[in-house]
């Protein structure tokens, strides 16, 4: 009896690893990374990290939005990426890749960020079209910008809601993890955002008029030293 219990657990135990095993083998990616790095015009800078979990010789996906600057490589070298189109870029990437190997591909547009009341609105469409194991995304916000709230889980001011902050120097980063995406579901980062603080650059002319004073000073020191001394009055005799 005490055999054939431990038989069914055995076997029960199989069972259970190779469910939690099936999905991971069936996704097609097993890491997507996204790093997006905003300036204070709206402008978004792309980096894309892709692993991919079985043999690949292409990858297509839309950007909603026009692409520039677009580049793309692996660990062997840089790989061959077009966009075509202007409202939506069809990128096409021949990739060539084993399993197992990370690609990086890397845009930049205008189209992710809308200004709405004085506030600003991101909205990147980072879809696929294939099953992801693992998710890891990041927004750094210009410096002197912040979330319209403090509190995520307050009100919808992030999508997915799940998001966290964190922050890098003066500049807030928005995170997302995400696990188990599947090749049908959209993978949209949505966030509002507002100026905090004005950012004041040194200006060029506080460089030139610490400059000029400190010319001033020199110039005075070096007449002062260049000038014949005299004795005082009371250090004088008269004969």
């Amino acid at each position: 009896m005490h055999l054939v219990f431990v038989k069914v657990l055995a076997i029960a135990s199989f069972l259970l690893t190779l469910i939690f095993l099936i999905p991971n083998c069936l996704a097609q990616i097993q890491f997507y990374g996204i790093d997006v790095d905003l300036d204070r015009s709206g402008r978004s800078f792309v980096t894309l990290t892709i692993t991919f979990a079985e043999i690949k010789d292409k990858l297509d996906f839309e950007v909603i939005g026009r692409v520039e600057n677009l580049k793309a490589s692996s660990e062997f070298g840089t790989i061959n990426c077009t966009s075509s189109g202007k409202g939506v870029s069809k990128i096409s990437c021949d990739i060539n890749i084993s399993v197992g190997r990370t690609v990086k591909i890397s845009f930049e547009t205008n189209d992710f960020v809308k200004v709405l009341e004085n506030k600003y609105y991101f909205d990147g469409d980072f879809t696929l079209g294939q099953d992801i194991d693992r998710v890891s995304a990041f927004a750094k916000l210009p410096e002197g910008m912040a979330l319209i709230e403090e509190n995520l889980s307050a009100s919808r001011v992030s999508f997915p809601e799940n998001a966290s902050t964190s922050a890098s120097g003066r500049r807030i980063i928005v995170i997302w993890r995400l696990e188990g995406i599947k090749a049908n579901q959209p993978l949209k980062l949505q966030f509002l955002y507002e100026q905090i603080a004005e950012v004041q650059p040194i200006s060029l002319r506080y460089f030139v008029i610490l400059g000029v004073v400190i010319a001033l000073v020199l110039i005075v020191a070096y007449i002062r030293w260049r000038l014949p001394r005299f004795p005082s009055n009371k250090n004088r005799h008269y004969k």
